[in-house]
């Protein structure tokens, strides 16, 4: 799936239907990182939840990224103008009250992309969490932690995707997929949310000097 290189062109006004799934973005401003960090990221979560709740989306995917975030969805009982304009909206007055700033945080529109019948889920699933990987921020996308991904039939039978990433050591993200010991074969079980908030990522350059400490502590790794 190509990238979205023409980003601030977003538009608005277009046809929308419920039922159909979409994927949707949203860009900050002049691309300021205001989600740069766990705690401001959240509140772009926090957003997209309350509109399932509120019975407008059926959430598939997400991935919050430090400037923009995308949003895999199957529309419900609302237009896609309304139901952004409302994301955004509370997303801009949390944020501005949680950081204690002014101003607006969000280019003028959205873009969206309405999935095909035809178009693998799973696979624009992928193409979503990969964004902090594209971006450079973290080598897996188990280390970041402002993602999640459903698959199967939505509202009904969903469930996490569990072949989207391969993290060997565990997770920290929000609704992750990890590796069964080796001795299986490129077969992954499917982890329940932790009940706990997911650790904040760290850049790429600190896991590379986690991972060269590891690895001279125990020269001998098990195999």
């Amino acid at each position: 799936m190509p990238e979205l290189k023409h980003a601030h062109r977003l538009r608005t006004g277009r046809y929308s239907e419920p039922g159909q799934i979409y994927l949707l973005t949203a860009v900050v401003l002049n691309r300021q990182p205001l989600f740069h960090d766990f705690k401001s990221g959240r509140l772009v979560v926090d957003a997209l939840k309350t509109a399932e709740q509120e019975g407008f989306a059926t959430s598939l995917a997400w991935v919050v990224m430090p400037d923009h975030f995308h949003w895999l969805i199957e529309l419900q009982n609302i237009q896609l103008p309304s139901l952004m304009a409302r994301t955004k909206s509370r997303i801009a007055v949390t944020l501005n009250r949680s950081a204690g700033r002014q101003g607006p945080v969000w280019q003028h529109g959205y873009h969206d992309r309405a999935i095909r019948k035809e178009e693998d889920l799973q696979a624009v699933a992928r193409y979503i969490v990969a964004n902090p990987l594209r971006a450079g921020l973290v080598e897996r996308v188990g280390d970041y932690p402002l993602w999640d991904a459903f698959a199967g039939k939505p509202r009904s039978h969903r469930t996490y995707v569990a072949r989207i990433f391969r993290t060997r050591h565990g997770a920290c993200g929000s609704g992750l997929a990890r590796e069964k010991p080796r001795s299986t074969t490129n077969t992954f079980m499917i982890l329940p949310k932790p009940s706990a908030p997911p650790c904040a990522y760290q850049p790429a350059s600190h896991q590379a000097a986690r991972r060269r400490h590891k690895t001279s502590a125990n020269p001998h790794p098990p195999a």
